[in-house]
């Protein structure tokens, strides 16, 4: 039977009598409620997917969150609690639940994801160029935009957070800003605070328009963000006790994302050599969840555009490499 970690909190429905356990994965947290505390589930909270989310396959929007449901106690306050830190009381409904999760999704991807509604209306989008109106930002440094010298793009907006209070999505939106997207940004400003300059390629993407790029390091990115690209997938490795049950646990198409990451670099560039993939995506992360040894690992990456994918070619064999999520270029910030 697959991990039940991973399907728990897909288990849990509004009206659910329910008990503070110790969370069976990450025992360390806790909830501030002695073991065994009863309530009732009455809702849960929601997540906002953005426009520049590259993790998830959701359209952008605000869904809910199953990972942190509101529980009503017998005081009658209500309080958010992760979902693994809560136990079904009645047992028979439980074990009936997980039988039907696990037959209709045999594996540990997520079951659904319910659609709440489409993201805040928001004058500036992800991607939009602005200028402060009031201060400079202390973090980084303007845009590399010729013409636009004092410019900033945005790299982000916040919508909230999963466990924040659903009303707390209404507020205003938090941006984060900075001189591209996979690179360093200051975030905690207000729309209200922001001057917009120029549209950016998610408006235009939106509203018919052509994108257009500073140069290939942009581009290349911007097919990453929109899940333009492909992975291929790497060489068999190794693995540890604990990588195995993980993968079991997922499906085909997710499995096939997580081996695309076993590349090593000369592994990554005979790819590029010989035609099966067009550029390399360079990760810095750590070795598994019980080593904090950092380490480099290597996506190889096909463009669904051609003439893109072979401009990267040329430039990966020059020693050029995709920008990651996690890239930052401390001598432009």
């Amino acid at each position: 039977m697959s991990n039940i970690f991973w399907r728990h909190r897909h288990l849990l429905h509004v009206g659910d009598k329910v008990c503070i356990r110790i969370d069976p994965f990450f025992p360390k947290p806790e909830t501030g409620y002695p073991i065994g505390t009863i309530g009732e589930i009455v809702g849960f909270t929601i997540k906002s997917v953005c426009r520049t989310n590259t993790y998830d396959s959701l359209p952008p929007g605000i869904y809910l969150c199953p990972d942190w449901p509101f529980v009503r106690f017998d005081a009658g306050i209500v309080c958010n609690i992760p979902a693994n830190s809560l136990e079904l009381l009645d047992k028979i409904e439980y074990e009936k639940r997980l039988k039907q999760s696990c037959e209709e999704w045999p594996h540990n991807s997520s079951p659904h994801s319910t659609f709440v509604s489409d993201l805040p209306d928001t004058k500036i989008w992800e991607g939009d160029i602005v200028r402060p109106k009031y201060i400079q930002p202390k973090r980084v440094k303007p845009g590399s935009i010729p013409d636009l010298p004092d410019a900033y793009m945005v790299t982000w907006i916040s919508f909230g957070r999963p466990g924040e209070i659903t009303e707390s999505l209404g507020d205003v939106p938090n941006f984060s800003i900075g001189d591209r997207f996979m690179q360093k940004s200051e975030n905690n400003w207000s729309g209200s605070h922001l001057e917009l300059v120029e549209r950016g390629n998610f408006w235009r993407r939106a509203h018919g328009e052509s994108p257009i790029f500073r140069d290939l390091e942009e581009e290349s990115f911007w097919a990453w963000l929109v899940n333009e690209v492909e992975c291929l997938p790497a060489p068999q490795k190794q693995l540890k006790p604990w990588e195995k049950d993980y993968l079991s646990d997922l499906s085909p198409e997710v499995q096939l994302r997580e081996k695309a990451k076993w590349y090593n670099e000369e592994a990554a560039l005979s790819c590029i050599r010989d035609g099966s993939g067009h550029g390399i995506m360079t990760h810095h992360t750590f070795a598994d969840i019980y080593d904090s040894t950092p380490y480099e690992w290597y996506n190889v990456i096909r463009f669904k555009n051609e003439d893109l994918g072979q401009r990267v070619v040329e430039a990966t064999l020059n020693g050029f490499r995709v920008p990651s999520p996690d890239y930052i270029d401390d001598k432009k910030s």
